[in-house]
Protein backbone atom coordinates (compact mmCIF):
# COMPACT_ATOMS: atom_id res chain seq x y z
CA UNK A 1 0.00 0.00 0.00
CA UNK A 2 1.18 3.26 -0.68
CA UNK A 3 1.72 6.34 1.15
CA UNK A 4 -1.25 8.34 -0.55
CA UNK A 5 -3.67 5.08 0.10
CA UNK A 6 -2.62 5.11 3.47
CA UNK A 7 -3.01 8.80 4.44
CA UNK A 8 -6.42 8.57 2.65
CA UNK A 9 -7.11 5.20 4.74
CA UNK A 10 -6.35 7.22 7.69
CA UNK A 11 -8.53 10.26 6.73
CA UNK A 12 -11.62 8.06 6.44
CA UNK A 13 -11.08 6.22 9.31
CA UNK A 14 -11.01 9.27 10.84
CA UNK A 15 -14.33 10.79 9.21
CA UNK A 16 -15.80 7.73 10.37
CA UNK A 17 -14.93 8.24 14.20
CA UNK A 18 -16.13 11.89 14.18
CA UNK A 19 -19.14 10.65 12.32
CA UNK A 20 -20.03 8.14 15.07
CA UNK A 21 -18.99 10.21 18.13
CA UNK A 22 -21.20 13.58 16.89
CA UNK A 23 -24.16 10.81 16.46
CA UNK A 24 -24.33 9.85 20.44
CA UNK A 25 -23.99 13.68 21.06
CA UNK A 26 -27.20 14.62 22.82
CA UNK A 27 -29.00 16.82 20.47
CA UNK A 28 -29.33 19.46 23.55
CA UNK A 29 -25.60 19.27 24.25
CA UNK A 30 -23.78 22.01 23.60
CA UNK A 31 -20.06 21.82 22.99
CA UNK A 32 -17.25 22.75 26.16
CA UNK A 33 -15.42 25.41 24.82
CA UNK A 34 -11.25 26.11 25.74
CA UNK A 35 -9.05 28.95 25.27
CA UNK A 36 -5.75 28.27 26.07
CA UNK A 37 -1.91 30.26 25.99
CA UNK A 38 0.19 27.26 23.99
CA UNK A 39 4.22 27.27 24.51
CA UNK A 40 5.54 24.13 23.09
CA UNK A 41 9.24 22.95 22.56
CA UNK A 42 10.10 21.99 19.08
CA UNK A 43 12.94 19.19 17.85
CA UNK A 44 13.26 18.74 14.69
CA UNK A 45 14.59 15.59 13.20
CA UNK A 46 16.77 15.80 9.98
CA UNK A 47 19.20 14.55 7.53
CA UNK A 48 21.27 15.98 4.58
CA UNK A 49 21.14 19.55 3.54
CA UNK A 50 18.15 20.29 6.77
CA UNK A 51 20.48 18.00 8.95
CA UNK A 52 20.72 21.55 11.38
CA UNK A 53 18.99 19.92 14.14
CA UNK A 54 18.41 22.41 16.98
CA UNK A 55 15.56 22.18 19.64
CA UNK A 56 14.51 25.52 20.98
CA UNK A 57 10.93 26.49 22.93
CA UNK A 58 8.71 29.00 21.87
CA UNK A 59 6.78 30.99 23.79
CA UNK A 60 4.09 32.29 22.36
CA UNK A 61 0.24 31.39 20.61
CA UNK A 62 -2.76 30.11 21.41
CA UNK A 63 -6.18 29.10 20.53
CA UNK A 64 -9.58 27.52 20.84
CA UNK A 65 -11.19 24.14 20.76
CA UNK A 66 -14.99 22.83 21.31
CA UNK A 67 -15.34 19.26 22.89
CA UNK A 68 -18.51 17.59 21.21
CA UNK A 69 -18.92 15.20 24.29
CA UNK A 70 -20.07 11.65 22.91
CA UNK A 71 -21.90 9.13 24.84
CA UNK A 72 -20.12 7.47 28.11
CA UNK A 73 -16.95 9.39 29.06
CA UNK A 74 -16.00 9.73 24.89
CA UNK A 75 -15.75 13.12 23.02
CA UNK A 76 -14.55 14.64 19.75
CA UNK A 77 -12.57 17.60 19.98
CA UNK A 78 -11.76 19.98 17.02
CA UNK A 79 -9.47 23.19 17.50
CA UNK A 80 -7.01 25.93 15.78
CA UNK A 81 -4.49 27.70 17.47
CA UNK A 82 -1.57 29.86 16.90
CA UNK A 83 1.94 28.57 17.37
CA UNK A 84 5.57 29.49 17.36
CA UNK A 85 7.73 27.24 16.83
CA UNK A 86 11.08 27.57 17.75
CA UNK A 87 14.13 25.45 16.07
CA UNK A 88 17.24 25.80 13.84
CA UNK A 89 17.98 29.51 15.27
CA UNK A 90 15.01 30.95 14.02
CA UNK A 91 11.25 31.30 14.74
CA UNK A 92 8.38 29.87 12.70
CA UNK A 93 4.68 31.22 13.14
CA UNK A 94 2.15 28.22 12.30
CA UNK A 95 -1.71 28.07 11.90
CA UNK A 96 -2.25 24.53 13.66
CA UNK A 97 -6.04 22.45 13.38
CA UNK A 98 -5.69 19.53 15.85
CA UNK A 99 -8.83 17.17 15.78
CA UNK A 100 -9.13 14.12 17.55
CA UNK A 101 -11.20 11.70 20.43
CA UNK A 102 -11.03 12.41 24.31
CA UNK A 103 -11.78 9.63 26.74
CA UNK A 104 -12.20 10.70 30.12
CA UNK A 105 -11.02 9.20 33.07
CA UNK A 106 -13.37 10.74 36.21
CA UNK A 107 -14.29 14.26 35.71
CA UNK A 108 -11.31 16.03 36.10
CA UNK A 109 -8.58 13.57 33.74
CA UNK A 110 -8.51 13.09 30.23
CA UNK A 111 -6.46 11.39 27.78
CA UNK A 112 -6.13 12.24 23.44
CA UNK A 113 -5.15 11.13 20.24
CA UNK A 114 -5.91 12.19 16.66
CA UNK A 115 -4.47 14.13 14.49
CA UNK A 116 -3.70 17.54 13.33
CA UNK A 117 -2.83 19.75 10.22
CA UNK A 118 -0.50 22.83 10.49
CA UNK A 119 0.55 25.62 8.15
CA UNK A 120 4.08 27.11 8.39
CA UNK A 121 3.56 30.91 7.30
CA UNK A 122 5.85 33.19 8.46
CA UNK A 123 10.33 33.11 8.31
CA UNK A 124 9.90 29.45 6.78
CA UNK A 125 13.60 28.54 5.42
CA UNK A 126 13.49 28.16 1.31
CA UNK A 127 14.66 24.68 2.04
CA UNK A 128 11.29 23.23 3.58
CA UNK A 129 7.74 23.26 2.50
CA UNK A 130 5.26 24.84 4.06
CA UNK A 131 2.45 22.29 4.82
CA UNK A 132 2.90 19.47 7.69
CA UNK A 133 0.43 16.88 9.00
CA UNK A 134 0.77 14.18 11.94
CA UNK A 135 -0.57 11.82 15.06
CA UNK A 136 -1.26 13.93 18.50
CA UNK A 137 -1.23 12.12 21.44
CA UNK A 138 -1.95 14.08 25.03
CA UNK A 139 -3.55 14.34 28.25
CA UNK A 140 -4.99 16.80 30.63
CA UNK A 141 -6.49 17.93 33.81
CA UNK A 142 -9.33 20.24 34.64
CA UNK A 143 -9.92 21.95 38.06
CA UNK A 144 -13.84 22.44 38.10
CA UNK A 145 -14.61 26.51 39.00
CA UNK A 146 -18.49 26.26 39.29
CA UNK A 147 -19.21 26.03 35.22
CA UNK A 148 -15.98 26.23 34.35
CA UNK A 149 -12.63 24.77 34.49
CA UNK A 150 -8.98 25.92 34.65
CA UNK A 151 -7.49 23.15 31.92
CA UNK A 152 -3.65 21.83 32.38
CA UNK A 153 -2.69 19.78 28.72
CA UNK A 154 0.17 18.64 27.68
CA UNK A 155 0.48 17.23 23.74
CA UNK A 156 2.97 15.45 21.63
CA UNK A 157 2.74 15.99 17.93
CA UNK A 158 4.73 13.71 15.93
CA UNK A 159 4.94 15.11 12.13
CA UNK A 160 4.64 12.75 9.15
CA UNK A 161 5.83 14.49 6.13
CA UNK A 162 8.94 15.44 5.29
CA UNK A 163 9.34 19.31 4.51
CA UNK A 164 12.82 19.05 3.35
CA UNK A 165 13.07 20.60 -0.09
CA UNK A 166 16.41 19.46 -1.19
CA UNK A 167 16.73 15.80 -2.89
CA UNK A 168 18.24 13.74 -0.68
CA UNK A 169 17.56 15.63 2.55
CA UNK A 170 14.97 14.99 5.25
CA UNK A 171 13.43 17.14 7.39
CA UNK A 172 10.30 16.47 10.18
CA UNK A 173 9.12 17.92 12.80
CA UNK A 174 8.47 16.71 16.73
CA UNK A 175 7.22 19.03 19.31
CA UNK A 176 5.56 18.91 22.76
CA UNK A 177 2.74 21.67 23.63
CA UNK A 178 1.84 23.03 26.42
CA UNK A 179 -2.10 24.17 26.90
CA UNK A 180 -2.76 26.68 29.75
CA UNK A 181 -6.36 27.87 29.73
CA UNK A 182 -10.27 28.00 30.80
CA UNK A 183 -12.62 25.29 29.65
CA UNK A 184 -16.29 26.80 29.55
CA UNK A 185 -19.26 24.66 29.94
CA UNK A 186 -16.90 21.84 31.96
CA UNK A 187 -19.63 21.69 34.88
CA UNK A 188 -22.10 19.77 33.06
Amino acid sequence: MTFSRKKHLLALCFVAGLISALNQTSARAAPAVSVFYAPQYTSPRGTGATANNTSSIGFGGGGLRLEFRGGGQMGFDIGASYELLAFNSRYVTAISVPAGFRFWLGRNFSLAVGGYYEMLTTNLPSTLSGTNYGLLFGGGFNLPVGTHALLLEAYYKYGLPNLATAAGSTFSLTEIVGNIGIRFGAGK
